[in-house]
């Protein structure tokens, strides 16, 4: 078994995360709507016993696992997670009993682990304050703190408690350019500046203001040479790091399994996933206080990532990793799925680019379920520092029955996709056709003056909400459209187009396949 390095991910993905992608690409096209249940065996995924071995590289195929149900209608996945190598022949006979049962186990459960002879899913609990479990770890007052993803809106919110309430020393790293200091007060005032790199200017200046300016550092953290280098230079100015934050990211916009190609599938991981191994490489992570890695609580609302299997893959590597670099070293390593949060961040700018026109942040935040304020959000950080978990997840709200009702949901939405009455149309032409889905669009959004440009993504569509509006539109007009047709073809007019060309109206087309068919296919 290769070691876990930064030399070893993409032999690992071959046989784990890019694998099971590949076999999710290669069943859309052969059976696109065929009825299957995929079962994935594999090890060292699950903290469930101490003594259990962790790999965090192996832990991506989380990502597939959970996104193909969502892009092949058809399709139910489950990862079974089993302590092989087995001790004994008379304990490999019990776990092939048990998976093979649990092959046969119908269950919403995206995850299972079998130790002891017991099967176990992950569970949410509710953390208390306990004196019993303090980490022992502390801020320092004057210490050095490097923030990776340091100008996103989580890290300089971080950063300016850092700096404010402790006189830390902290290291801002980021990927994109930022105007000079000698800079700023034009750029603020220039009217057709970026609106986001205001926001991180004026952020720099109140960092300044509360006790002293951060030292910004320009890093690609996937370049394996950018990382040296960075790691000389800390040597020389900061020869002792007391912190690591890794809030680092990137939207994944590589689409559907079906249409990304190998880059796709890998670019939108590295930044977490190669970038947190550069670090173990260049830096000795062992002498740190801490390592908190920022992950997102999407992760575990799995069903609204429809287009983002890197996206997953990469932070459930972040849930992992903690896990396995606390099994020979002290640092308190640990993770956190957060929430969104509210008048700042990726979701703020999310809703803002989707309106047409600038609204006001209530109006934004009022958009938003269960979210947190900044400040909220950095005592949340401090709870988790000072706790001896390996993680947390950010909710506000019983997580569990949140998870309970999205699986009811996305089940309900599956349920409509596939049982839905045929209705045929005799006649229709293209300005019809559009002018029924413009009303069906609006009616599901509840929004006006729709047009054939209107896109699905931007009136806030996501996996649920395709799947029920797809079973609709195929419900008035007797088509069989997938959530594969909604990605690429997004717009009504689109739509309307996709419908026409493809002769779906009025009738059901007839594959090579009977949907009553059921395919096990396990690996």
């Amino acid at each position: 078994v290769k070691e876990v390095a930064y030399e070893n991910i993409e032999e690992k993905f071959e046989t784990a995360y890019l694998g099971l992608a590949y076999m999710a690409k290669a069943l859309s096209n052969v059976f696109p709507s065929a009825k299957i249940n995929l079962a994935v065996i594999d090890n060292q995924l699950a903290k469930v016993a101490v003594d259990d071995v962790i790999d965090p590289v192996k832990a991506a195929i989380h990502g597939p696992v959970r996104v193909m149900p969502l892009e092949l209608p058809g399709l139910s996945a489950k990862l079974i997670d089993i302590p092989y190598p087995f001790e004994s022949t008379s304990e490999q006979s019990t776990y092939l009993s048990l998976t093979f049962d649990e092959l046969h186990y119908e269950t919403d459960d995206p995850f299972v682990s079998y130790r002891y002879g017991q099967r176990w899913t992950p569970y949410f609990e509710q953390a208390s304050a306990n004196d019993k479990l303090h980490s022992g770890v502390e801020i320092k007052t004057g210490g050095t703190y490097v923030i990776v993803g340091g100008l996103g809106a989580m890290g300089r919110t971080i950063a300016q408690d850092l700096i404010a309430e402790h006189k830390a020393k902290v290291v801002l790293l980021h990927r994109s350019a930022i105007p000079e200091r000698s800079e700023w007060e034009t750029y603020l005032s220039d009217e057709s500046s970026h609106a986001v790199t205001k926001e991180k200017i004026r952020s720099l200046r109140q960092m300044e203001a509360a006790g002293g300016p951060p030292d910004l550092y320009q890093l690609d953290v996937t370049s394996e040479t950018q990382v040296r280098t960075f790691s000389q230079y800390m040597k020389e100015h900061f020869p002792k790091i007391d912190g690591l934050i890794w809030a680092a990211g990137l939207v994944d916009y590589g689409g559907i399994i079906q249409q990304r190609d190998r880059e796709a599938f890998l670019s939108y991981t590295a930044s977490k996933i190669n970038g947190v191994l550069l670090f173990e490489k260049y830096f000795d992570l062992g002498n740190f206080d801490f390592v908190a890695l920022f992950s997102s609580i999407g992760n575990d609302f799995y069903h609204e990532k429809f287009g983002q299997v890197a996206y997953n893959a990469a932070n459930a590597f972040m849930e992992s990793y903690p896990h396995y670099a606390r099994q020979n070293r002290d640092t308190h390593f640990f993770y956190i799925n957060w929430c969104d949060w509210l008048n700042i961040g990726m979701t703020v700018n999310s809703i803002r680019q989707q309106q047409q026109e600038q609204e006001d942040i209530r109006s934004i935040n009022s958009k938003i379920a269960y979210g947190i304020s900044p400040r909220e959000g950095v005592r949340a950080f401090y709870k988790c520092l000072h706790s001896k978990a390996a993680g947390a997840t950010i909710f506000k709200g019983d997580l569990n029955a949140a998870i309970r009702s999205h699986k009811i949901a996305f089940a309900k939405s599956m349920t409509l996709f596939a049982e839905q009455p045929v209705t045929s149309l005799e006649e229709v032409d293209e300005q019809s056709l559009e002018s029924r889905l413009i009303s069906l669009f609006s009616d599901f959004f509840g929004a006006e003056n729709l047009n054939g440009n209107s896109n699905f993504f931007e009136l806030g569509g996501d996996s649920l909400k395709g799947m029920t509006l797809l079973a609709r539109i195929n419900q008035q007009f007797g088509s069989k459209l997938t959530l594969t047709d909604i990605y690429e073809y997004p717009t009504i007019g689109q739509v309307a187009d996709n419908l026409l060309n493809r002769s779906l109206i009025g009738k059901v087309k007839k594959g090579a396949v009977s949907e009553n068919v059921l395919h096990k296919i396990t690996i």
